[in-house]
């Protein structure tokens, strides 16, 4: 799923759904949630580019994957930083004020989703199996939509507070 549907789960507050929908439903569709769309579509495009067709995974993909996961968590947090300043309230510029699960998960998701796709630098590891990868993918998936809720109830802030000033350079956090 894309970045925008990532970071407005960042934006809810701890078990709001807001859809009627059980919680089953909602981790199961927080695994596709936190594969970020956009940044695979970056990767796929720039590996088919460094990648002559017919051979295997050039070396150049390493540097690739390197920078799309370097990629991930700015990207998501970029995507928040909009939504939190369309809401009327400030660029949450403080680390505190960042939603840290979600730019793991995501980074972690698209680690999971790279491990798996045919011509993955990945395949130049003597013990990498394109079986073992679809195990890989569905455990971790599968173990990110389960955790991904208790890390965000614990760790990310509530973003229904009253507006604040947008010259200010932090959201403030509740207090607990």
């Amino acid at each position: 799923m894309s970045l925008d549907a990532m970071t407005e789960r960042a934006l809810l507050s701890p078990g709001e759904g807001g859809d009627g929908r059980t919680t089953l439903a909602r981790r199961a569709d927080a695994i596709v949630t936190y594969i970020p769309t956009e940044i695979i579509l970056v990767y796929v495009a720039a590996v088919a580019a460094v990648r002559t067709p017919g051979e295997g995974p050039a070396a150049g993909q390493w540097v690739l994957l390197a920078t799309t996961i370097a990629l991930t968590p700015i990207a998501t947090w970029a995507v928040f930083a909009m939504k939190v300043y369309a809401r009327g309230r400030p660029v949450p510029l403080s680390p505190r004020a960042w939603p840290w699960p979600e730019l793991v998960i995501a980074t972690l998701g698209f680690l999971l989703w790279t491990f798996t796709i045919p011509h993955t630098p990945f395949e130049q590891l003597g013990w990498y199996r394109p079986g073992l990868a679809a195990v890989v993918l569905l455990v971790g998936t599968v173990v990110l939509g389960l955790i991904a809720p208790l890390l965000r109830q614990s760790n990310t802030p509530t973003w229904d507070l009253p507006a604040r000033s947008r010259t200010e350079s932090t959201v403030e956090l509740e207090p607990e």
